[in-house]
């Protein structure tokens, strides 16, 4: 047996078998399989995942009654960051709350429910093949391998993603499904965000003088630097409104990264470690903004982006049977959301640091486009704020 298959969980080759098995069930083989040959390949991704250990492929040939044929399986492995270097940097008395608000137990959790079956018609997830205990706060997520369309995405399928999202957040089944697991859901709010990341890393960066001494933050963001500074006094506010909406399931995390096209045309939703119950309209903000952010996107169809996206959810809303959705309502939970989640941190603090000068000024040239929007969009849904 290959020895990177044990840090996955196998335990030998009849285990191994086992797995292979289900994933070939997944897609409708159920012949018995009498041998195999395998390799375990590393997957590669550009954005750091602080609760990812690692995501490895494990592909190859297997021989059955039914003749021979391929598999690929997709593994997770996920961690507990307090095992992490950047841990270190987290003062004591804030690491219990700092794990917490990055809680590694959930996305294993949500591949144990019965979730996949209760997604809204084209919406789906990967099959779980096994979710594998490690120990030491950790666990190997088995899943089938999901091929995918990569194609940029249009304004029609920024808005059918959001229809889907809209059903995803009130659908009696999705709520059903997520019940045993619903302590863990609850868990990560957005007042803890604030209180957590927040206050003890964002406000206390954005209010340091030396920040606005760099460059390109003095010319993109300099001109923002006031309203910043208003909005980070009114955040509490903020979530205090926030708390008086409706809340749904949200995935937490729904950006085109993690909505992935499929070869029929639906969308298969990855990456559930930020699963929660929250307002409904959360999944507007990253789905609006997040290719934006990552300078994968012209903040010139934002508007476009914005309006499209609105639309879809408002229509999974009524697909599920809420009446009249108010779109002007959904328009202000996302502009509040945004606000918490991503104007306050639009100064990209992390990448300052890099040598490439022209790449940095180009990502804090974009995020400042995005932040200007952001700041708009709360402006402009005040009258539509709960009071």
């Amino acid at each position: 047996m290959d020895p990177a298959l044990a840090h996955l969980g196998v335990r030998d080759d009849d285990h191994l078998r086992t797995l292979i098995a289900r994933t070939l069930e997944a897609d409708g083989v159920h012949a018995a399989i009498t041998s195999w040959t395998l390799r375990v390949s590393p997957v590669a991704y550009d954005l750091e995942a602080l609760t990812t250990l690692s995501r490895q492929r494990v592909h190859g040939h297997v021989e059955t009654a039914a003749g021979s044929r391929p598999f690929s399986v997709f593994v997770k492995v996920l961690r507990s960051w307090r095992w992490r270097p950047e841990f270190a940097f987290v003062p004591p008395p804030l690491r219990a709350d700092a794990e917490r608000l990055l809680p590694w137990e959930v996305e294993p959790a949500v591949y144990r429910t019965a979730l996949a079956a209760a997604l809204p018609t084209g919406l789906s997830m990967p099959s779980t093949v096994a979710v594998i205990e490690l120990g030491g706060d950790a666990a190997a997520v088995w899943m089938t391998d999901v091929a995918t369309d990569p194609s940029p995405w249009s304004p029609a399928r920024f808005e059918q993603a959001a229809r889907l999202l809209g059903r995803l957040a009130v659908s009696p089944d999705v709520v059903a499904a997520l019940r045993p697991i619903e302590p863990l859901v609850r868990r990560r709010t957005v007042r803890s965000y604030l209180d957590g990341r927040v206050r003890h890393q964002v406000l206390p960066a954005l209010r340091d003088e030396g920040l606005w001494q760099h460059p390109s933050v003095g010319e993109h963001f300099g001109p923002l630097r006031s309203e910043l500074v208003r909005l980070a006094d009114r955040l509490p506010s903020l979530v205090d409104e926030l708390d008086r909406y409706r809340s749904g399931v949200a995935h937490g995390d729904a950006c085109t990264r993690n909505l992935l096209v499929t070869r029929d045309g639906g969308l298969c939703l990855i990456d559930f470690g930020f699963v929660a119950l929250a307002p409904v309209g959360f999944d507007l903000s990253q789905l609006t903004v997040g290719e934006h952010q990552l300078g994968e996107r012209d903040p010139a169809d934002l508007p476009e982006i914005s309006d499209r996206v609105l639309d879809g959810y408002a229509a999974g809303l009524a697909a599920e049977g809420v009446q009249t959705p108010d779109r002007h309502q959904l328009r202000r939970v996302r502009a509040v959301v945004l606000a918490l989640f991503s104007g306050i941190s639009a100064v990209p603090f992390e990448r300052l640091g890099d040598g490439d000068g022209e790449e940095v000024d180009r990502i804090v040239a974009g995020r400042a486009v995005v932040c200007r929007w952001i700041l708009d969009e709360v402006a402009a849904t005040e009258g539509r704020a709960v009071r």
